[in-house]
């Protein structure tokens, strides 16, 4: 399994700290380095040959951060998503972009910007084994990490599942919908168990994604079975 790290969105949001000067994924939490987190959660999950996605533009520090993954014990190559003339954006085509270096091989994939940690373990960023085992044992194509919240989830992709199960405190389940930033009303159909299941920003994918990336037409907002 090689991992996915994805690092090429414009980050407009987040322009009135960063002046659209230096990447996002630079920022620091703490001392460190948003980015490295995912960096580390992966390496904790096994996963050592990790392809970065930038822009190109503006995201040079990235590279000049991280280099070649060596001194943080993984090794790194970096993707360029280039724009497209009509102006298509988004994860999928990110994705898109590393399709030459997979060769036949899961990928572990998350956004250079989510931070995930499980602090009832040792080690908070080992999070994502989970992720890797039940991917692996489902032989799912698609594999989305998801998280619970109780309050309103209109920020976030919300799931549906068609029915869920706990292995060993572990929850999963086939997902039945999801819906990015859904009203209060259409959120409501969604919930299970008491909370809103959100996505989390990690995902792990077989080689097949790509070929669903590429027949699939942009400019749904939500929804899809």
């Amino acid at each position: 399994m090689k991992g996915v790290i994805l690092a090429a969105g414009q980050g407009t949001r987040m322009s009135s700290i960063t002046y659209n000067g230096f990447p996002k994924e630079l920022l620091p939490i703490g001392n460190v380095p948003t980015i490295r987190f995912p960096l580390e959660a992966m390496k904790l999950a096994g996963v050592e040959n990790i392809m970065i996605v930038i822009a190109p533009q503006s995201k040079h520090g990235i590279i000049d951060g991280l280099q070649s993954g060596m001194r943080f014990g993984t090794s790194i190559c970096y993707y360029v998503q280039e724009r497209l003339e009509k102006g298509l954006t988004g994860m999928g085509l990110a994705i898109l972009a590393v399709k030459s270096g997979v060769n036949k091989e899961d990928i572990l994939v998350a956004c250079g910007d989510t931070i995930i940690c499980d602090f009832s373990l040792k080690n908070p960023l080992n999070c994502l084994k989970p992720l890797v085992d039940i991917h692996s044992s489902v032989d799912a194509i698609a594999t989305i990490l998801v998280h619970p919240i109780y309050t309103d989830p209109s920020r976030f992709g919300v799931v549906k599942f068609k029915e869920s199960i706990d292995r060993d405190g572990i929850l999963y389940g086939e997902l039945e919908e999801l819906i990015e930033k859904p009203d209060p009303e259409i959120a409501e159909k969604y919930k299970m168990n008491g909370c809103y299941y959100t996505i989390a920003g990690y995902y792990a994918f077989k080689p097949k994604i790509f070929k669903y990336i590429e027949q699939t037409k942009p400019g749904a907002n939500y929804g899809f079975n």
